[in-house]
Parts: structure tokens; sequence; C-alpha cells
């Protein structure tokens, strides 16, 4: 179906309540920290989406593998699910995402701390939780692009038949993250671990 974002100008919604407390930008001075912490929950919740992809391949390798695929024939076992390089892999997806679920669930909580700071908040403050934001998102970035790549190692051939449609999370994760380049938030994560260089505030960032 599509996703648009209402702060894009393409939705509106008409007679509906929205208190001066709802609005990030009304009640903060223009120059106060808090204001621009809108871009950094956008840049959260673009990490969710992926990272939701990501478990959704995994899922569906997952059922694919111990339903259907058939062991080497030289494994030297009788299923797949025996065969101890797919044992290998599927241990390798399952500590990625694990890793990816806990960076992202610690940047929503260090955002959730940010923004009950309110108009307290530091710029530092500001900072370190785009840090940890970013984080998650150049991790769940890297990791699920392999993933959703990697799957069909443990599938089998027959897994990329048009008919599944098996290949519409790599296509879709991919398009996704394109949104913004990741390179630049890894450079911005390494600038703050080598320097303490705070990221700089863009619609993006």
């Amino acid at each position: 179906m599509g996703q648009r974002q209402t702060d894009l100008g393409s939705v509106t919604f008409e007679q509906v309540l929205v208190t001066p407390d709802e609005i990030l930008t009304s009640i903060y001075p223009s120059d106060s920290p808090i204001t621009s912490l809108l871009n950094v929950f956008k840049q959260l919740n673009q990490v969710n989406i992926y990272l939701g992809i990501v478990q959704g391949a995994f899922a569906t390798a997952r059922e694919y593998t111990t339903t259907r695929t058939r062991p080497w024939i030289t494994s030297g076992v009788e299923q797949a699910i025996l065969d101890p390089y797919i044992l290998h892999h599927y241990g390798e997806f399952w500590m990625e995402l694990e890793a990816a679920t806990l960076l992202t669930d610690r940047a929503a909580q260090v955002l959730q701390a940010a923004i009950e700071k309110s108009i307290n908040l530091t710029a530092q403050e500001r900072g370190e939780a785009a840090i940890t934001v970013y984080t998650a998102k150049a991790f769940v970035t890297k990791i699920g692009l392999a993933i959703t790549t990697q799957m069909f190692d443990v599938m089998g051939a027959s897994a990329t038949a048009q008919s599944y449609g098996i290949d519409r999370y790599w296509r879709n994760l991919r398009t996704a993250t394109l949104h913004d380049p990741v390179d630049y938030k890894i450079r911005e994560v390494g600038n703050w671990a080598l320097t303490g260089t705070m990221p700089t505030i863009t619609p993006y960032s």
C-alpha cells in the first residue's frame, strides 16, 4: 500500500482535536534542543520499520526451512534442520537479530528519557540520544540487508521462485534504507566516538 507521512503535506486531517502540548514545536523556543528532537524520533521510527522487515524475513525463512528445505546430498543428515551449516547460519541470524532488537529498544528508552526532559533537555543530551538512535539504525540496516540476502542459503534454490515472493523482504528493506544514506549516520557515530562531536542537526538527523 505504501506509506506517506503526514508532515510531508500530502495527507490532511479535518475535525481532529490537537492540544497545544501535543505540538512539539509550538510551545518551545525555536533554539531549544527539544524542538529538533522530532527529527531523531523519525529516525527511530525508520529503525523499527527496518527491524520489523528483518524479523518477518527470519520468521518466513524459519518456516520454509522447517517445512520445505531438503538436506544437501553430502550433508549426511536426513533433515535440513539437522544440517550443521544451516544451524550455524540460524545461530548467526538469531544473534544479530537479538543485538539489533536490544539496540533498538535501548534507543527508544534513551529517546523517551530525552523527551521527558522537555525544555530542560540539553544540547549534549539531545546529541547523545541521536547517536544512540543512529547506532541502532546503522546496525539494523547492516544486519538486515545481510540476513535478507543470506536467508536463501538456508532455504535452497526453490525458495527463489516468484510464487513465494520471499525476495520482497530484501527489496522492501533495500528501498526503505535508501531514504537517507546510512553512511552519513555511521560518520556521525564515528565522529562522536573519536572526538566527542555531536551530530549536526538537519531534517534527517
